[in-house]
C-alpha cells in the first residue's frame, strides 16, 4: 500500500544548496564494458557449432520465457540469458527448419 504525504506550507528557497560540484563527482561508468553481441559479431564465430565464418547472422526471439529449452540453440540462449544468438548461415537455416 502506498502512502501519500501532503505539504501545506510555503516552499522556502535555499540560496546555497548543499550539492557537490560536478567536477568532484566520480565518473559515471554505465557503459564501461563492450557490447557482448557486438563482440560476438567481430569474432566471426558461430555460437552453436563454433565454425569461423565471415557471414555471421543474428537469430533473435521476442521473449526468453517463450523458449522451452528443447533444442540446443534454445539452451544456449537460456544459459546466456540473451535474446540474440550469433550463428553461421547453416545453423540459422537449421534453427528455422529450412534444411
Amino acid at each position: 500500500m502506498k502512502e501519500s504525504v501532503f505539504y501545506r506550507g510555503p516552499f522556502i528557497r535555499k540560496d546555497k544548496p548543499n550539492v557537490p560540484q560536478a567536477d568532484i563527482l566520480p565518473a559515471y561508468k554505465r557503459y564501461d564494458r563492450p557490447n557482448r553481441i557486438a563482440a560476438k559479431l567481430r569474432s566471426k564465430t558461430c555460437e552453436l557449432c563454433g565454425q569461423y565464418t565471415n557471414d555471421v547472422e543474428i537469430h533473435q526471439v521476442k521473449r526468453l520465457k517463450s523458449l522451452s529449452g528443447e533444442y540446443e540453440w534454445e539452451k544456449v540462449m537460456l544459459k546466456n540469458r540473451r535474446k540474440t544468438l550469433a550463428v553461421c548461415p547453416a545453423c540459422h537455416r537449421e534453427i528455422h527448419g529450412k534444411d
